[in-house]
């Protein structure tokens, strides 16, 4: 077995267990995206069952969405500028038929749906109205 008796094998050493504690005790330690829960409306009612989803327009960072239920959503959501999409989905009640209970589709071109929004460092809360366009 070979000493370590040159000082450029020691710095390589002392270097290499230093690299090494610092993956093992760093990494995997870095912090969550803050979670962020609104209400969601549309024409003043709660959206019922829908879907939110959070487009980013700055980072190309994958797009995040979480459902709508009874008016409200949850989702984990770093900060930073996002194109914000509401849709509303069909609820299917599984009986001896399946069966497509009513609701209003929300179109992408209702105001304030498909609109921007900057998420600020802290932000817990959004909540959207979404409307009928005018005629």
């Amino acid at each position: 077995m070979a000493s370590l008796t040159n000082s450029n094998d020691m710095k390589f050493l002392d270097r290499s267990l230093g690299f090494i504690l610092l993956t093992a005790v760093g990494g995997g330690c870095g912090t969550a995206p803050p979670r962020l829960n609104g209400q969601v409306t549309y024409d003043g009612a709660p959206v019922a069952h829908g879907y939110i989803t959070f487009f980013p327009t700055v980072s190309r960072g994958d797009s995040r969405g979480a459902p709508i239920l009874d008016g409200r959503y949850e989702l984990d959501l770093p900060p930073g500028e996002y194109r914000v999409l509401v849709t509303a989905q069909p609820k299917v009640t599984v009986a001896a038929r399946p069966q497509l209970l009513p609701y209003v589709p929300i179109p992408a071109n209702a105001p304030a749906n498909s609109s921007l929004h900057v998420i600020a460092a802290g932000q817990t809360t959004l909540n959207l109205a979404i409307g009928r366009r005018n005629s």
